[in-house]
């Protein structure tokens, strides 16, 4: 007589996702107890945590007993995250409720992310005998514990918990949707989709494309329900495809094609300037460098800078010049140098125009003068075209939105036409605000509102509105460079800020047009200044891991979110320290080789 004794038997079913991979599902080994220790399990809520037994056993010798005191309603979970638990897994569990136990019943739970309980069918449980209790567990995000609750009427005592196990997910592909486009402008679309992940973790892209072969993609982005990408540098008057594009570890799926057609303008009114890709790759020059500094004056710096493709660089007066107050001064040959070096690096020199720090506010020892933002207009010539109207007002001056437009912008018109009157044209953006954030993003609205009104209060005079909106981006020491998941979280949040100002800017200037260009596409997003610290002595970007994440995660983001122009502040004005791309002898400093591995490898970079 042969005999056949299974035990902890294998169950495994092959499934087959369209568009993706052969996926497995097999029973894990769960939990049976026999070692005599509790496997990791806790109780959840309630008085009495479980014991190791041998009491009642259904297997082997040994079970879990999970104590229940009359009317309560203990919970009992097993430790964090069980390996190969997951949506579509099909957990068995097995209770045994003593003969003298009445009106008891269980039920299945697993908890998600937020530790909250996902409950399956409550189960009455037959005195002196083990009930097997099964569930599927249901589309949960990022399953913690597996667990059950015991529910009593009145009654005190043991039940038993024995050979719980469970089936691998199921790893279903997600459902893709590609949805409709809409902001359709000349160079710019913002396409859509839905994506149903299947509870699984996924990430999207869209492909794009003038024909079905897709030539360009977003970045990946983690995706959930709804889904939304702006493409940017595209052709005027240009038929595109395009669809959504779908991962997780279930496979890959892709949605229908559809198709959008640019607008026609084909160029921006104010120039190739404004159509340039790589802009973001620029950098700053501060910290009282009044003639450049080392970036300009030293040999081996300004070969760096070169190599490194930077494309702008910020610059601005920390004196009146000479002209105006003959003592402590800068002079118009300081002035020069720098306008001049930045050009000889092959930048495009953006200059800030007062006030820029505190000692140029309006009761300050050198306070602003429009005489001396004319000076600088003058001075610069046809060699500048960017200038930004102050640098962090709001940090320097006390600003409010309201007050910046009052006070400061009101001369951006009187100096565009000024600069026109001395056969030249230029551009002014601002405010530099000093942070990115929700508060922030109110008195920007303010202010934009404002130049609104005076733009059709002018009879649509676009002099009255920005050329850019600027603001400044640094991390936080040490609460936000600590680590990098903390720094992740920050930068990921500047780019929500900046999806919220071109939301604002898209709604509040649509339908008005600059010779037949959308102004909503001409308010273009800077980040005029960014680090990953402010403090000169911290000591965390001499690890060139660290910068290697930082600089990619910042170049991402930027990207991704549509900003056109961004200033890493500094090259070489801190003598070397933590804001500083290069040391006092012009050599290379981490975030330097960090920067231009982005800066040389991006084919907008050109």
């Amino acid at each position: 007589m042969l005999t056949l004794v299974f035990i902890g038997t294998l169950i495994a079913v092959l499934l087959t996702a369209t568009g993706g991979r052969t996926v497995q599902a097999a029973t894990d080994p769960g939990y049976d107890w026999d070692d005599g220790t509790l496997q990791g399990w806790s109780l959840d809520w309630g008085d009495a945590a479980p014991v190791n037994s041998t009491t009642a056993a259904r297997s082997g010798d040994r079970s879990l007993a999970l104590p229940v005191d009359g009317d309560e309603y203990p919970g009992f979970q097993s430790p964090a995250k069980p390996a190969g638990l997951g949506v579509g897994s099909v957990v068995t569990y097995h209770v045994y409720a003593p003969r003298n136990a009445r009106t008891l019943a269980v039920q299945p739970y697993v908890t998600d992310d937020a530790f909250l309980e996902h409950f399956g069918a409550k189960v009455d449980l037959k005195p002196g005998e083990w009930t097997t209790v099964t569930w599927t567990v249901p589309s949960v995000p990022n399953l913690h514990h597996l667990g059950i609750e015991v529910d009593s009427a009145s009654w005190s005592g043991r039940v038993y918990l024995d050979d719980v196990q469970w089936t691998a997910p199921t790893e279903l592909p997600p459902i893709v949707t590609t949805g409709p486009v809409r902001e359709v402008r000349s160079t710019t679309a913002v396409v859509t989709g839905t994506v149903d992940p299947r509870g699984l973790a996924t990430t999207c892209h869209f492909d794009y494309g003038t024909s079905k072969r897709y030539s360009a993609a977003t970045p990946d982005v983690a995706a959930t329900a709804d889904v939304s990408a702006k493409l940017t540098g595209l052709k005027a008057g240009t038929a595109y495809h395009y669809r959504l594009n779908c991962q997780n570890s279930g496979g890959r799926l892709t949605g229908a094609d559809a198709t959008f057609t640019t607008a026609t303008k084909a160029t921006d009114p104010r120039g190739p300037l404004f159509e340039a890709q790589n802009l973001i790759y620029g950098s700053h020059i501060g910290a009282w460098d009044m003639d450049g500094g080392t970036a300009i004056s030293n040999a081996t710096a300004s070969a760096n800078v070169t190599a490194a493709k930077i494309r702008v660089i910020k610059w601005q007066m920390w004196k009146p010049p000479c002209e105006l107050r003959p003592t402590d001064c800068q002079t118009e040959a300081q002035f020069n140098a720098a306008i001049d070096g930045i050009r000889r690096l092959g930048a495009e020199p953006l200059v800030g125009l007062p006030p820029i720090w505190d000692q140029q506010c309006a009761t300050a020892p050198d306070p602003w003068s429009l005489a001396w933002q004319q000076w600088i207009i003058r001075t610069a010539g046809s060699r500048v075209k960017l200038y930004e109207l102050g640098n962090e007002p709001d940090h320097y001056c006390n600003m409010t939105g309201q007050r910046y437009h009052d006070e400061l912008w009101v001369n951006a018109p009187v100096l565009k036409a000024y600069a026109r009157t001395l056969g030249h044209q230029i551009f002014i953006g601002g405010p530099g605000w000093s942070n990115s954030d929700t508060a922030d993003l109110a008195e920007l609205k303010v202010w934009l509102a404002a130049t609104k009104a005076d733009y059709l209060a002018h009879a649509q005079d676009r002099d009255w509105l920005p050329d850019y909106i600027s603001t400044h981006t640094y991390l936080v020491t040490p609460t936000e460079n600590d680590t990098q998941a903390h720094a992740q979280a920050r930068i990921d949040a500047w780019g929500t800020f900046y999806d919220g100002l071109q939301a604002y800017v898209s709604t509040t200037f649509a339908g008005l047009t600059d010779e037949g260009y959308p102004i909503a596409d001409e308010l273009k997003l800077v980040d005029s200044e960014w680090n990953d610290t402010i403090e000169l002595t911290w000591q965390g970007n001499e690890d060139q891991a660290w910068t290697d994440f930082y600089v990619h995660a910042m170049f991402t983001m930027l990207r991704s979110h549509n900003v056109w122009l961004s200033n890493q502040s500094t090259i070489a004005s801190h003598t070397g320290q933590a804001l500083d791309l290069l040391q006092t002898d012009g050599t290379p400093k981490p975030e330097y080789n960090s920067y231009k591995a982005e800066s040389t490898t991006d084919p907008r970079n050109n």
